[in-house]
């Protein structure tokens, strides 16, 4: 199983603008290595359209191309994280192909829950809300994790319209097996060089 990448195929991968986490790095540093590595047509394309400076300063130094125009078409492939608020913005494309970068599982659950919330029991839906009104990311994240295995992800029509799925770790991928999704390409990731040029010593501590 492959992915065909063609002559004039372009890749454009969804990333939020001017937001700098890790995974938001991942995203950056895939985009730089398609291009700069496999000399592929590689476009970030950031949400939303209109932010004039979309690329986060941390991420300058990759040097990515950006776009606000995704040609739809089979030969192009576009790749969101798995963000579901993210990946539905593959709906507006009907031709090209889809993927998804698990980065991580439980963080798109937590943002299944923010668009989907009757996909959870009703019990839980009231204290999940609080939550995310209240930026508890994390705990909102553990929370959510109880009831992962009650979702069925394949009866969600954008998970339906997925062409692949690209895993991180050996955890994603053994989780979306276990959900019935096959189509899976293992695409790993690596710490950027400056991070191990810090001293710890000069780095706030908090308990």
């Amino acid at each position: 199983m492959v992915i065909d990448i063609y002559k004039n195929s372009k890749i454009y991968i969804i990333s939020p603008a001017k937001f700098a986490t890790g995974g938001t790095e991942l995203l950056h540093q895939l985009c730089f290595h398609l291009k700069n590595d496999l000399g592929i047509n590689t476009f970030m394309y950031y949400v939303p359209e209109n932010c004039k400076d979309p690329v986060p300063n941390a991420f300058k130094e990759y040097s990515v191309l950006f776009t606000n125009n995704i040609e739809d078409d089979y030969k192009n492939l576009i790749i969101a994280p798995e963000l579901y608020e993210l990946i539905k913005i593959q709906n507006k494309y009907k031709y090209i192909r889809k993927a998804i970068w698990w980065l991580s599982v439980d963080f798109f659950y937590a943002s299944l829950f923010k668009n989907e919330p009757n996909l959870f029991p009703q019990k839980i839906s009231y204290k999940l809300n609080n939550m995310y009104k209240k930026n508890i990311f994390f705990d909102l994240a553990e929370l959510v994790t109880q009831y992962i295995e009650k979702v069925n992800i394949l009866s969600i029509p954008e998970i339906q319209n997925v062409d692949y799925h690209l895993v991180q770790s050996f955890y994603a991928k053994q989780h979306l097996k276990n959900k019935g999704i096959n189509k899976l390409f293992f695409l790993s990731d690596y710490i950027n060089k400056n991070f191990f040029k810090r001293n710890p010593d000069n780095l706030k501590k908090e308990n």
